[in-house]
């Protein structure tokens, strides 16, 4: 299963998911994504909004089984959340949102930072990491597989998206190089590469 996934990887997008407030999320989906699964992923970005909180798509209650695909959802569309105890929906039309579904498309910049400076990168919410150390690679000249990424402390995983981490507009990341230099007695200057960071001082000293 795990093979299979990795040769032939399901289309990861983004959709807006709207809250009771008007506050809007962005969610990374694939066509397999259940409302269960929706519904949970909201909850823990929200908080729990009670057992008559739903989600919908176009007026129509998103059953628990049903799936994204099923339902027709296409990227950058609207879900709402609704609470099917209030007697007037508490939900804002289609035509109410001010954001347009091609949002979730929309490039945004956000903030390398790095031991010399800060750089802008032109980005997209559906980005996934290891394109951003691509983008990287060809500004820096470093390669992706020794970069190591961080947003609010948390190492960023290769395969997850900038939604994923709820990396916004202008949010700051941060990039550690995996590289390790070593300076002779002879001042030679030797590049281990990429080394671990519960490596042993024992082991790096058998490497040189």
């Amino acid at each position: 299963m795990l093979l299979t996934s990795l040769l032939d990887p399901i289309p990861i997008f983004p959709i807006r998911l709207q809250y009771t407030t008007g506050s809007i999320y962005v969610a990374n989906v694939t066509i397999h994504t259940t409302g269960e699964v929706l519904l949970k992923n909201f909850q823990n970005c929200v908080g729990p909004c009670g057992p008559s909180c739903k989600l919908s798509y176009h007026g129509k209650d998103m059953q628990l089984t049903d799936t994204i695909e099923g339902l027709g959802i296409k990227e950058g569309d609207l879900v709402e959340a609704v609470d099917s105890k209030c007697k007037n929906s508490i939900k804002l039309s289609r035509l109410e949102v001010s954001s347009t579904p091609t949002e979730a498309r929309s490039s945004m910049l956000i903030y390398l930072e790095t031991s010399t400076g800060k750089t802008e990168l032109k980005v997209y919410w559906s980005d996934t990491i290891i394109q951003i150390k691509e983008i990287i690679q060809d500004l820096k000249g470093i390669a992706s597989h020794k970069q190591c990424i961080t947003f609010n402390d948390i190492e960023l995983e290769d395969f997850r998206t900038l939604s994923y981490y709820n990396i916004r507009k202008e949010s700051t990341l941060h990039l550690e190089s995996r590289i390790i230099y070593v300076k002779t007695e002879t001042e030679e200057i030797i590049e281990l590469g990429s080394i671990a960071a519960n490596e042993t001082v024992h082991k790096i000293k058998l490497m040189i």
